[in-house]
């Protein structure tokens, strides 16, 4: 079930596409397309952190976007935007996940999935 964010409430972006397929939440387990969205992002003045700050509901004083640093908690960087206007899609891309490769959120049923925003 998605409890937290570990940079808070924000749109949360990455580089590295095999980052952002572990976060699709698919519906309908039994289906293994899946669908990413490219986007330009526009980060400003970045704090960058190692730990978690699950708190943040808008960037720190005098920044614009938080960046998640790989070493601690995370492998990989994670980027978060507070702005709906820091970021815009640019491609979407449809994709058929790899045969024998996990149902997306295949061990959570659509009604256990909590959108971490209400």
């Amino acid at each position: 079930m998605l409890t937290a964010c570990r940079f808070g409430r924000g749109v949360y972006t990455t580089k590295c596409s095999s980052k952002a397929d572990d976060y699709i939440i698919n519906y309908l387990p039994e289906r293994q397309t899946r669908v990413m969205i490219v986007a330009e992002v526009v980060l400003g003045k970045t704090l960058r952190l190692e730990r978690n700050a699950e708190y943040l509901s808008e960037p720190p004083f005098g920044f614009h976007s938080v960046v998640g640093v790989p070493g601690q908690a995370l492998h990989y960087q994670e980027n978060v935007v507070y702005s709906d206007n820091a970021i815009r899609p640019a491609f979407l891309i449809i994709y058929e996940a790899p045969q024998g490769a996990p149902a997306a959120s295949s061990s959570q049923n659509s009604s256990e999935v909590k959108n971490p925003w209400q």
